[in-house]
């Protein structure tokens, strides 16, 4: 059996040289890089979620929806990264890595199609402006302050005629 030769000198896996399964564990995560890996994703997802709702959906009034969309998005990405860190060499872990990617646009296009559609406001009622004219209460400025009756009705008259 011929062997393939390797570029480099390959790293046994902690795991398989007969070290405590935490230890071991902490030993890949630390070898891969992982915690960057959450760090960066948390960070600038941090970031993309902001731009979408603040800027996106507020300002450009883009549907509710798309902050769903990216959120799902991220989270998929996250997932397809990690697995790729953790297990390169494996062919499995490409077809993994397309599941996820072909379900997260599956979760995409079914957030689309629940998303509110646009309501179409109709007129309240239908009426016919005629010519008007705003009314406002007349003020008593008499010296005795007896002709608030008066008032009263001259602005009553103007509205009902």
């Amino acid at each position: 059996m011929k062997r393939k030769k390797s570029r480099g000198r390959e790293k046994p896996s902690a795991f398989s040289e007969g070290k405590p399964f935490f230890k071991a564990l902490l030993i890949e995560i630390k070898e891969k890089k992982i915690i960057e890996i959450l760090g960066g994703f948390i960070g600038v997802g941090w970031l993309i979620l902001e731009f979408v709702h603040w800027i996106l959906i507020d300002h450009y009034h883009f549907p509710e929806w798309s902050l769903d969309i990216t959120f799902v998005t991220l989270i998929a990405a996250l997932v397809m990264t990690l697995l790729w860190r953790l297990v390169k060499s494996n062919w499995l872990v490409g077809l993994a890595v397309v599941l996820i990617g072909a379900a997260t646009v599956f979760i995409d296009v079914r957030i689309v199609q629940k998303g509110e559609p646009h309501e179409v406001k109709e007129p309240l009622a239908t009426s016919h402006w005629k010519n008007s004219i705003a009314v406002l209460p007349f003020a008593d400025i008499s010296p005795q302050r007896d002709q608030e009756y008066f008032c009263d009705g001259i602005t009553e008259e103007l509205i009902n005629a």
